[in-house]
């Protein structure tokens, strides 16, 4: 992502991204994506899909590898 915006989808439903960027106190390279999961979100497993990038680049709104996290 190199510092530019990410966008979240959790459920197909967009994220607020918290924050988008390098990861603090890790090695250059390491990105750190902090979103908030949207309340209509149920509990139980969801999928969540990141896209990033900026306009013109060559992975501009390509998903990047979905992950499942756990919902409470």
């Amino acid at each position: 992502m190199n510092g530019e915006a990410a966008i979240i989808e959790v459920n197909r439903r967009r994220a607020e991204v918290l924050y988008s960027g390098p990861a603090p106190g890790l090695i250059p390279g390491v990105e750190q994506v902090n979103f908030r999961v949207p309340l209509e979100t149920a509990p139980g497993k969801a999928t969540v899909t990141a896209y990033g990038g900026k306009p013109g680049s060559s992975f501009y709104g390509d998903p990047w590898p979905r992950v499942t996290i756990e919902v409470r």
